[in-house]
């Protein structure tokens, strides 16, 4: 479904549309063959990125297809070259009637025809993509997984074949070149994307495909966060949970908080698979401390955004400290979530009988009830059991000035 994303099938309907409007006119093969290497491009784009960790598409740019430019001219080179040797084994087969020798040499180069795509987008050498050291390296470090990447990668293109043959029986002629080069498109996004997967998974067996010099605080797309190279410490464990591998994950997720407490890309990992494996008061303390964390830090955006995530998770959970919770409160209502918020003070004098703010914090939820939820009833109620039971309290001013209106506003209208 890779291919299916808004970047990369927005870049596969231009290019079908430029093939359709050009494809039959004076400059039809001219319009052909760079949408082609436009395509081939971004492919390796997606091979690289997704060989980083990156399970979805990055905002396109312009830069990524202008950048590199000769590596799909050295694709098509490549793959020209292995249709060379194969002709000249099969003509050589003819000539000696050995057809065996033939299929031999075919067999093998299709064999390593996934491992030249993959050296070529990481060495982005042409010679490289023809040393045999470096193929038998691959596999032997990928080992039997190898196999099933092959099986795989039949699979595909003969998917491909397929759709192409049956589609062409449904649609016009006209459309045959259009609809065949969306599909080829289309499944050959997914190789790549499944080539780009297998370099993430074995980099450490490989040798390469990640670039562990970057880290997740280096590299931003101006000035926004959509697009971070990992950590060195993170990819293991990130490999781990794209497996299922849960548990070893939270267990090396554990011992790198405690080593790095302020690393919050690992702390959003960790609290996600805390609900996902059902560890719900691990997943309550944990969150408290989250977000306390982002909040001393002055990140209140993420700090909203995890606890709104944890709460649609566990609905019971909230912070430790009275003062953050007041404090994430007020944020909250600020930014319009105010049931969130009431949440978040909810029963804050029974879990901090003696919190000096609590005729703020109540105060506060008295506003939300009444100009929010049309409440007011609810709302003097409260203000009452603040005046009865934190007569001294800093803010109870405040609280009565308030009271004396909503119940002004209340006689009016109930007189009315």
């Amino acid at each position: 479904m890779y291919p299916l994303n808004p970047v990369p099938v927005g870049i596969m309907i231009l290019l079908v549309t430029i093939v359709a409007v050009f494809g039959n006119t004076l400059f039809g093969i001219l319009a052909v063959l760079l949408s082609i290497l436009v395509f081939m491009k971004y492919a390796y784009v997606v091979l690289e990125d997704t060989s980083q960790g990156y399970l979805s598409p990055r905002p396109f740019s312009v830069e990524m297809i202008t950048n590199n430019l000769e590596l799909p001219f050295k694709h098509v080179l490549n793959i020209f070259l292995i249709i060379a040797i194969n002709y000249l084994v099969y003509n050589y087969s003819r000539e000696v009637e050995f057809d065996y020798l033939f299929y031999a040499t075919l067999s093998i180069t299709l064999f390593f025809l996934p491992t030249s795509v993959m050296v070529l987008a990481v060495k982005h050498s042409f010679i490289s993509a023809f040393n045999p050291l470096l193929h038998f390296h691959i596999v032997k470090n990928i080992g039997a997984a190898y196999l099933l990447l092959y099986l795989f990668l039949f699979m595909m293109l003969s998917s491909a074949a397929a759709a192409v043959y049956y589609i062409n029986q449904l649609v016009p002629s006209e459309f045959y070149l259009s609809m065949d080069f969306f599909i080829s498109m289309f499944f050959l996004l997914s190789i790549f994307n499944m080539l780009g997967y297998v370099l993430y998974q074995y980099h450490e067996k490989i040798g390469f495909g990640v670039d562990i010099e970057v880290s997740s605080s280096q590299l931003d797309i101006d000035g926004q966060a959509p697009f971070k190279l990992r950590m060195p410490a993170m990819v293991d464990i990130e490999i781990l949970v794209q497996e299922g591998e849960y548990h070893q994950a939270l267990t090396r997720l554990e011992k790198l908080i405690a080593q790095h407490p302020s690393d919050m890309h690992a702390r959003g990992y960790y609290q996600k698979l805390l609900h996902l494996l059902g560890r719900t008061q691990q997943a309550r303390t944990h969150c408290a401390d989250f977000v306390g964390r982002l909040m001393d830090e002055k990140k209140i955006t993420q700090a909203i955004q995890v606890f709104s995530a944890c709460h649609e998770q566990d609905s019971a959970i909230t912070l430790e400290k009275p003062a953050q919770r007041l404090e994430m409160a007020s944020i909250l209502m600020n930014n319009g979530k105010h049931r969130l918020a009431m949440h978040l003070l909810n029963n804050l004098h029974k879990d901090h009988p003696a919190y000096s703010e609590i005729p703020e914090a109540y105060l506060m939820v008295a506003r939300m009830m009444s100009d929010q939820f049309n409440q007011d009833d609810k709302a003097i109620q409260i203000l009452h059991f603040v005046l009865e039971n934190y007569p001294q309290n800093k803010g109870i001013e405040a609280v009565q000035d308030y009271l004396n209106i909503l119940e002004a506003v209340t006689q009016s209208r109930d007189s009315g």
